[in-house]
């Protein structure tokens, strides 16, 4: 194989005679110098011209870069394009992903045209990463695939603001947000695939609308603008997913036609994380629900990264009960007078109850929660509430304000006690559990999630009782907190997500449980302001994290085989404790800790730990015993925060 010369920083046209891929990938700009230049499609299998991150500029007059991408999927190209460039592709497949997710990188800037082939797709992002076009239009006579990533430096969606024209496609399938914003008249189909995760694609004005959307696997597409009815009759006839609000709307809309039928009613946003649910739009105008004219109606709601506040009072259609279905991972808000008697069923996400008047025949189990899913209310959750909830549910009711009502679950086995993705509420009633298991946590949806407080007293019934936190058959895991000292004396499961003893400024303990399992690589935290000395077992596959600024002493069996975080103030093991050897111990100080993170082992013994990685500032406190870290024939504990470091 010949020698890959040495190339200089800027590469002008004439050195590209004979220059290979990897020559120029090296470059750090190419000149077209005013000059027409012709980067070819490269053999099967073969590395394009256009990757890496090679810059491309014209220092004179307007000039057309003609590129063609690989077979299948190509290295990206991670440059930036700037200057009176056009661009022409002319085949196969080329990824644009110069900014990562966190703004670092650069966008395409150049101010030519851009045209794409009939036998070539542009790929705007590889899924991660963001790619840009330039400011010029768009003539798409092939596919321009949308793969964006999330900028999770600016929440801003990616916005092409020029217009597209020709006879090719559009496919939106990346997990960023775009929005198309130019008056575009491209005649091919577009499609919002939701297959990879949540896909939206909004539309800014009706202009940006060129022609049918097809919404497939849950796509999400939507407008800026107040959602109306001529975009849901645009929607494509074998459309599965949601239409969602981008602003709020007051306008009528039907959802009674063949092409809406497995279509749910959605909010959407460009500024927040996926599932991040950090705006709330509000739909008020009249609403006429799926399958209105053919005898079995149903509304139909839920769906994208954004609140959906509905404040339309729903009621049966033509007198034929109305069930109202949620889904699509969506958080959706009722706050009108709803009078609908078909039943409630909540697929996926959270539904949220505003008022008591929101929930059609408050007190009678109508409401039917599925596995991973939520019910919620607007208003502290009491015991008609919980009796609207059917007892064949499997999921959470969780709050979204704090409560005080004394809560009997004693008909609900799969029922647990959580949190919306709101702000993080207080629990303080008496819990009365199925059986002899409390069941607290659960509403997260994707990335969204709050905190339960629990200043609640568990205790014993008539027979021992034990706790369970985020059940993992039937919720999403959440931080459940636990404030004062509850005092039953059954197991204690962390099935999921966290418990919290104490929350750095009020103390909490379960000093009589039978001892604590962290399964499913969940954790056990304590955050106790003062000093605590926790005797029980810890087991399981899980983590213990201590978050100070109280030093904990741990006196019980630890066998648990995950990391040992301290991230404030002391974790001590006790004189007949041992840390489990395959644990790796992390002492995480970010500046502004409390008390910083010490493992303390003068008063254990010897200890043996596979791994101990700490930050500056923290401590390791031995007194006269020995700390062995690794053990024979296993590899060197990997940091767990940082696992790829």
């Amino acid at each position: 194989m010949g020698r890959v010369p040495c190339l200089p920083a800027a590469l002008a046209l004439g050195a590209l005679a004979g220059a290979t891929p990897a020559a120029i990938a090296q470059t750090l700009t190419l000149d077209l110098a005013g000059t027409d230049t012709t980067l070819p499609r490269p053999p099967f299998f073969a590395t394009p011209f256009l990757s890496g991150a090679t810059n491309v500029t014209n220092t004179g007059a307007p000039a057309t870069l003609f590129e063609g991408g690989g077979a299948f999927d190509s290295p990206a190209y991670t440059g930036a394009i700037s200057g009176p460039v056009s661009v022409t592709h002319t085949g196969g497949v080329t990824i644009f992903a110069g900014m990562t997710a966190f703004g670092a990188g650069s966008a395409n800037s150049y101010i030519g045209t851009t045209t794409i082939s009939s036998s070539g797709t542009l790929r705007l992002g590889d899924g991660s990463n963001i790619g840009t076009l330039g400011s010029g239009a768009v003539v798409n006579d092939g596919l321009l695939q949308l793969v964006e990533g999330i900028n999770y430096q600016t929440q801003l969606p990616v916005t092409l603001a020029t217009a597209i024209g020709g006879s090719g496609a559009v496919v939106q399938q990346g997990s960023g947000t775009v929005v198309l914003s130019g008056a575009n008249t491209y005649s091919g189909a577009t499609i919002v695939d939701g297959s990879v995760g949540t896909s939206q694609l909004l539309f800014a004005a009706p202009s940006a609308v060129a022609g049918p959307v097809t919404l497939q696997n849950g796509g999400i597409a939507g407008t800026t603008y107040a959602l109306d009815q001529a975009f849901l009759n645009g929607l494509g006839s074998s459309s599965l997913g949601v239409a969602a609000l981008g602003a709020d709307s007051a306008n009528p809309l039907s959802f009674d036609a063949q092409n809406l039928q497995s279509v749910s009613l959605g909010a959407a946003s460009g500024s927040c994380d996926a599932s991040n649910f950090c705006q709330t739009f509000t739909y008020s105008g009249a609403l006429t629900p799926n399958g209105a004219g053919t005898g079995a109606p149903s509304y139909n709601l839920g769906g994208g990264n954004a609140v959906l506040n509905v404040g339309t009072s729903l009621a049966d259609i033509s007198s034929a009960p109305t069930p109202l279905v949620h889904g699509g991972n969506g958080y959706t808000i009722l706050s009108g007078a709803n009078t609908y008697t078909g039943g409630t069923t909540i697929n996926s996400g959270v539904l949220q109850f505003a008022t008591a008047g929101a929930l059609p025949s408050i007190g009678t189990r109508t409401v039917t929660i599925l596995p991973f899913a939520t019910a919620a209310a607007g208003f502290p959750v009491d015991q008609p509430f919980l009796d609207c909830v059917t007892t064949a549910s499997q999921g959470t009711v969780a709050l979204a304000v704090d409560s005080a009502g004394n809560l009997d679950f004693s008909n609900l086995p799969s029922v647990s006690l959580g949190a919306a993705p709101t702000t993080n509420p207080t629990y303080s009633g008496t819990i009365t559990p199925n059986g002899n298991t409390y069941l607290l946590g659960g509403g997260r949806v994707g990335n969204a999630f709050a905190d339960l407080n629990v200043t609640s007293i568990l205790t014993d019934g008539v027979t021992a009782r034990g706790l369970t936190v985020n059940p993992s058959g039937f919720t999403q895991g959440i931080d459940v907190r636990l404030l004062g000292t509850s005092t039953f004396t059954g197991p204690t499961l962390v099935d999921g997500g966290s418990l919290s003893l104490g929350n750095g400024a009020v103390a909490g303990n379960i000093p009589n449980t039978s001892g604590v399992t962290v399964a499913n690589f969940s954790s056990l935290n304590f955050n106790e302001p003062s000093a605590l000395v926790f005797d029980r077992a810890i087991s399981g596959n899980g983590n213990v994290a201590q978050y100070g600024p109280g030093t904990v002493t741990l006196t019980g069996p630890l066998t648990y085989t995950g990391a040992t975080f301290i991230f404030d103030g002391t974790l001590a093991p006790g004189p007949a404790s041992s840390l489990a050897t395959s644990s790796v111990v992390r002492l995480l100080n970010f500046g502004n800790n409390p008390a910083p993170p010490a493992l303390d082992i003068s008063g254990a013994g010897n200890q043996t730990v596979q791994g101990l990685i700490g930050d500056a500032a923290s401590a390791v406190r031995l007194g006269a015993n020995r700390l062995t870290i690794g053990t024979a024939g296993a590899p060197y504990g990997t940091d767990p925060f940082n696992p790829a470091a």
